[in-house]
């Protein structure tokens, strides 16, 4: 965005309009066992070919971050790639889909669920050895979802809370052995408080699960980063809704925005 006066670069406001694309995915899956929360890997795959066949980037961490820190517009046709909950899968399946096309992503993981298996056998946590692997690819980085996962950030205690936000920083940060940069809040809830306390702990950003949340509060709307639900979204809509979202995400205002995607699942 330039200023036809001076030609100087404007710094953009931050607001929902000024990120690109952030997809949110759980779990990749051979075959969806859970509706509204897996991606199969056929679509996985035909998602990032029809990102890469029209000319769309997957940024790391470090280049999303990069454009934000310097105020600078994000290039056209670029996107972020994330994971919450260090599921099997983004081990099993989606490193490989990822690195085969040069493209970056963000694990958001669970400390204390590294490695444990989950009720349902065929759902189960990655191992240690597996995320640092992952964390060894320049383009992948491992970031913060908290140690345990709380249901509501916004219902523990100040001391609890800085349980939550600062061991899992130093946590990941000595698995990854790379700064921890970004932070996701479990199940997206967040308040005043929450935010305040990212902030303190050092965190740059944070992001939340949907397009629609509630929002920015009194703080620049790097905290609260809104994310395109993969599983919930597209899952039964398909190709061409996802293809929808891409082109059209960035250029809509709130308003028409919220018209438009209010009425879908999320």
């Amino acid at each position: 965005m330039w200023s036809s006066a001076s030609a100087a670069p404007v710094e953009p406001v931050e607001n929902r309009a000024y990120f690109p694309p952030v997809l949110i995915y759980h779990d990749i899956k051979a075959k969806v066992v859970m509706e509204g929360f897996d991606v199969s890997l056929a679509e996985f795959r035909y998602q990032l070919d029809w990102l890469k066949a029209h000319g769309w980037k997957a940024l790391s961490a470090d280049e999303f971050l990069g454009y934000l820190e310097r105020g600078e517009p994000f290039p056209k046709k670029t996107f972020l790639i994330t994971f919450d909950d260090d599921y099997g899968g983004i081990t099993r399946y989606a490193a490989e889909e990822l690195e085969a096309r040069d493209m970056g992503a963000v694990f958001f993981v669970i400390v204390d669920s590294i490695g444990q298996p989950l009720s349902r056998r065929e759902y189960y946590h990655a191992s240690e050895e597996k995320l640092k692997a992952l964390a060894s690819n320049p383009k992948f980085t491992l970031e913060s979802h908290t140690m345990s996962h709380p249901e509501y950030l916004t219902r523990l205690t100040d001391e609890e809370l800085e349980r939550e936000l600062i061991e899992s920083k130093a946590r990941v940060e000595e698995l990854s052995g790379r700064s921890v940069r970004l932070f996701s809040y479990p199940c997206g809830d967040y308040d005043q408080r929450v935010i305040d306390a990212a902030i303190d702990a050092g965190y740059e950003a944070a992001v939340i699960v949907d397009v629609l949340d509630a929002g920015e509060f009194d703080r620049p709307a790097r905290w609260t980063i809104p994310r395109i639900n993969m599983g919930v979204v597209f899952g039964a809509r398909g190709h061409r809704q996802f293809k929808s979202f891409m082109h059209h995400y960035k250029p809509m205002s709130d308003e028409e925005f919220e018209r438009r995607w209010a009425r879908l699942p999320h």
